[in-house]
């Protein structure tokens, strides 16, 4: 049988910072999602397609920046 605890739970043993329970990723810093709670992450993977893509975006800037000024 299990015995009924007495009063609240205690809250801090399931919210506990140092836990091992979180993910392993996980360092407690960084922005988490509003709804799920999990870290939400920052950086992308990338193909060489898509890393040339922003090679010729930034290039396309900078040249109408230079135009502009």
């Amino acid at each position: 049988k299990r015995k009924k605890a007495k009063g609240p739970a205690q809250l801090s043993k399931y919210f506990n910072k140092d836990s091992d329970a979180s993910d392993s990723s996980d360092s407690g810093k960084g922005p988490r999602s509003a709804i799920s709670g999990k870290r939400i992450k920052l950086k992308l993977n990338r193909n060489k397609e898509e890393k040339e893509m922003d090679k010729k975006r930034k290039e396309v800037l900078e040249f109408y920046n230079q135009m502009y000024t």
